[in-house]
């Protein structure tokens, strides 16, 4: 049976969704943070400086458009979609955990 109407399912997908682009803005932001002291400090010998990059290509490549892109963001889209006028209200309330 459905909550209240047909926008409470889209007030839904959109706080389930925006739940997690939140998470992962706030995330990004601290993280971007810490990444960029090496930059800013200028005290990596060459090597270190190889393994950087390095580093960071694979974590770009493998988190960042292996997983996140083409597996994690699908679902996290797919999962909202599932979310209409006739679902439950507690899984509305609850929509972040749901997707």
């Amino acid at each position: 049976m459905g909550c209240v109407g047909p926008w409470s399912a889209v007030a839904a997908q959109v706080w389930g969704v925006g739940f997690w682009v939140y998470i992962f803005v706030d995330c990004i932001a601290v993280e971007f943070a810490r990444a960029m002291q090496p930059l800013q400090q200028n005290d990596l010998t060459a090597g270190q400086w190889i393994g950087y990059i390095a580093i960071s290509l694979s974590l770009l490549v493998v988190e960042g458009i292996r997983a996140f892109q083409k597996s994690f963001s699908p679902m996290l889209v797919r999962r909202a979609r599932e979310l209409t006028a006739e679902s439950a209200c507690w899984e509305l309330l609850l929509a972040p955990f749901f997707v």
